[in-house]
């Protein structure tokens, strides 16, 4: 999921990612630090103390003597950390919020023998302030988040593909499903996949006992290079053959000469139209594309077209 894809409107394009600390934003932020350490109140002395540290560090990293030197007013601790906090340009109002958090991080509900819980009053841990702290940040289009007591800026990059239409690394069960959703009712009558192996078999098997259909005359198009190994052969015959007893089927598997490197990966379905992959099936654990080619698009008649010529000339392996 993108980082910035809560709309403010449903429906609406978001607006630009920005790298300024908005008014409203800011307000959000106060209210939820205020809401971590608790009230501060006489006999519930955990704020106070965080606020003094908070104070202290900002005035030594800022150069000043007080923070009232800044605001113009004299007011509580709490108080003049938040008149700051509003009072300052987009980089300083960046530090507070990493000095509060970091603060945060090392003094709520931190337990010492003499004084127990000073923050008792306060029903919230750190982390659940900091989840909330960045969820802030991705709503307002702002592109900085909180990540082990830094502030890091997050790249304007373009938007990502859905993941509907992507294959993550480190996510193959995932993958899978996203294989299969993409396949749909249809049946698959035919794959090519230059580097067919054994584990491409296991996978076509996963795929099946999640419910997708493979045609009972399944053909697969793979390249002579990554079945000449002669255990690798041998142990994708067998593997082969134990699919076509148990399935009563007559998968057939052809190999032809590749000259270039290919990389052109897809499926054929009975209706015509064609399932890209980016990597090969036999390593479903990759960052790559998955498309779906509507039957009759010129890609769609491309890969149709590949496959027939190939397997007129390539070998029964």
């Amino acid at each position: 999921m993108s980082l910035f894809s809560k709309f403010k409107n449903e429906g609406e394009k978001p607006d630009a990612i920005t790298y300024e600390l908005p008014e409203g934003l800011r307000v959000q932020i106060v209210l939820l630090w205020e809401k971590g350490f608790g009230p501060d109140e006489r006999f519930h002395p955990g704020p106070g103390m965080a606020y003094r540290e908070i104070c202290r560090i900002l005035c030594e990293e800022h150069q000043i003597y007080s923070l009232s030197q800044v605001t113009g007013e004299v007011l509580p601790l709490r108080e003049s950390i938040k008149a700051y906090f509003h009072s300052v340009d987009t980089a300083k109002a960046l530090f507070v919020v990493r000095v509060v958090f970091n603060v945060m991080e090392q003094m709520l509900h931190r337990k010492n023998d003499s004084n127990g819980d000073v923050f008792y009053k306060s029903r919230y841990q750190s982390p659940e302030l900091i989840d909330e702290l960045n969820r802030r940040f991705r709503e307002n289009n702002v592109g900085y988040q909180y990540v082990q007591g830094r502030i890091e800026k997050i790249p304007q990059d373009p938007e990502p593909m859905p993941l509907k239409e992507r294959l993550v690394a480190g996510e193959p069960a995932r993958n899978l499903r996203k294989i299969k959703d993409m396949i749909g009712g249809a049946t698959v009558t035919a794959i090519h996949d230059p580097y067919t192996t054994t584990g491409s078999l296991e996978t076509i098997l996963k795929l099946a006992d999640m419910g997708v259909n493979f045609s009972s005359s399944l053909r697969v198009l793979g390249t002579a290079k990554t079945l000449s190994n002669s255990t690798e052969k041998k142990s994708f015959l067998g593997l082969l053959n134990d699919i076509n007893t148990e399935r009563k089927a007559s998968w057939q598997v052809r190999i032809y000469p590749a000259t270039t490197k290919p990389h052109r990966r897809f499926l054929i379905l009975n209706d015509g139209s064609i399932v890209t992959c980016g990597m090969s099936l036999n390593h479903i654990d990759k960052d790559e594309v998955l498309d779906h080619e509507q039957s009759g698009s010129e890609n769609a008649k491309h890969d149709h077209q590949l496959f027939e010529d190939k397997w007129k000339t390539a070998t029964p392996i």
